[in-house]
């Protein structure tokens, strides 16, 4: 019933159940689910107060869904209010999330930030200290990922000019040997060329295949 209650997010029916200890935060599912993540998958809603409850008593915000995403990034993934995935993630970091942990596929809550190009979050986590050279399971840390992938060049340049600003490494390679520089120059971008370049990227990388 407390999952029931906190996809819904019935804040009274939430507070009465963990008031009673009729079951405890941190207790599964069938289906593998907590509480607190049953909340962030129903996210949509968004429920700040819920949250608050959960923590509270000691729900667990670093306990991890079937594919390894904990309520940070889950949240960060599913909430598209801008204020309210603040509240939350602040709630949920103050309450010791860890915002470096990864999913299966490696990827951290920058990451999955960048993946949906959700600039304040990229914000918000790096001043979280969220690691920006931290590598997903094919080597790419968040500005290979950003240069890479991130489409709209408004929000690349401005993701870039935050990375280098949080003292990401530019001259890092993935699995494959690529550099953020090589990425860039096979878009033929050339202003992320340059910021990179003006930041000391090195012109002289290889990758594996020469």
């Amino acid at each position: 019933m407390l999952h029931f209650a906190a996809v819904k997010g019935d804040v009274s029916t939430v507070y009465d159940i963990l008031r009673m200890k009729l079951i405890h935060p941190n207790q599964k599912d069938k289906n593998g689910n907590t509480p607190l993540i049953s909340l962030m998958i129903a996210s949509a809603k968004g429920n700040v107060q819920c949250v608050k409850k959960l923590l509270g008593y000691k729900a667990d915000p670093n306990q991890r869904y079937n594919d390894g995403r904990t309520a940070l990034m889950l949240a960060v993934c599913s909430i598209e209010d801008e204020s309210t995935l603040e509240n939350v993630v602040d709630i949920l970091i103050k309450h010791e999330a860890d915002v470096n942990l990864t999913d299966n596929g490696g990827r951290s809550a920058l990451l999955l930030a960048l993946d949906i190009g959700n600039v304040q979050c990229v914000k918000k986590l790096l001043g979280y200290k969220a690691d920006p050279n931290q590598r997903e399971n094919d080597g790419l840390t968040a500005l290979m990922f950003a240069v890479r992938f991130i489409k709209d060049e408004s929000t690349l340049e401005n993701v870039v000019d935050i990375l280098i600003k949080h003292k990401t490494d530019v001259n890092l390679t993935d699995n494959r040997g690529r550099s953020a520089l090589q990425f860039a120059s096979a878009r033929r971008n050339v202003r992320i060329l340059t910021k990179l370049l003006d930041n000391r990227a090195d012109i002289v990388y290889r990758d594996d295949e020469g």
